[in-house]
């Protein structure tokens, strides 16, 4: 796909203008750039049609009316890949020293420094005040990603310490068992009372595709999930979405996008 052929939504341009200065010929560019660097790493549908420009966290209903909390919470945003829904939550006047990305692939955080870099081509300063973890959450130690290097994080400094976490498209990457693991850790690193927002692809019954290797939820399953896990005042708003499937195929898919409070 050439350069002509990317489609910038408005939220985009703004994104890009406000953080970075640069206008829409360069996202262009420096997309096609990361798009090309992401698919060698991992084959994700968001990388190949070039999604990950786009800051979809602002696709949340539940997300705006969180707005007014973001500038004095601590975020975790859970498979934050190159960084866009963080750096919309910057614009959108969160403190970057009280913003936490995840990943397992750190390659992809990297790849997001030179994505957000500034007009001038330089290292975004905004950047080098954003907190970016990569590893595995159930081990000790995670590594905290800097520009130039990285250093050791201790796992553990998460627990209870969190305001919100935010998972964008996650869930339904993970299996059954690996999903509910996931809610479980979301559950010990927020503080009493904390928010948990997110999206995931979901269906009106819950399935196993790629031979239980993933898992889609319906509204039913994944708010059984939450509560399970010691969720309440669970929200879920259904977005019926088109995707191609066979005649007789009698599911409906959906994008899930959710909102749940840790139990006091």
């Amino acid at each position: 796909m050439g350069a002509e052929e990317i489609t910038l939504q408005e939220e985009t341009i703004t994104l890009f203008k406000r953080y970075c200065g640069i206008d829409v010929s360069e996202i262009k560019r420096r997309g096609q750039s990361i798009r090309a660097g992401g698919l060698q790493i991992q084959s994700y549908r968001c990388i190949d049609s070039y999604r990950f420009l786009f800051p979809r966290i602002l696709s949340n209903p539940f997300y705006k009316r969180l707005r007014e909390k973001i500038p004095n919470s601590r975020i975790f945003d859970i498979g934050c890949a190159f960084g866009t829904d963080l750096r919309q939550m910057v614009v959108d006047g969160a403190n970057p020293e009280l913003l936490y990305g995840f990943d397992i692939h750190g390659r992809f955080i990297r790849m997001g420094f030179d994505l957000f870099r500034d007009h001038t081509g330089a290292i975004n300063p905004l950047d080098l005040k954003l907190n970016f973890l990569a590893g595995n959450l159930n081990e000790p130690y995670l590594n905290l990603i800097h520009i130039d290097d990285m250093t050791q994080f201790k796992t553990n400094t998460l627990d209870s310490a969190m305001d919100l976490v935010h998972a964008g498209s996650v869930l339904h990457l993970l299996s059954e068992t690996e999903g509910e693991e996931l809610i479980k850790k979301i559950n010990h690193i927020l503080k009493s009372g904390g928010i948990f927002i997110g999206r995931t692809s979901g269906a009106s019954e819950k399935i196993y595709p790629e031979n239980r290797l993933t898992t889609i939820h319906s509204p039913k399953s994944l708010k059984e999930l939450l509560t399970s896990n010691g969720f309440a005042q669970i929200k879920i708003v259904a977005d019926e979405r088109e995707v191609i499937k066979n005649p007789n195929d009698a599911i409906t898919y959906f994008t899930l996008h959710f909102l749940a409070y840790k139990a006091i």
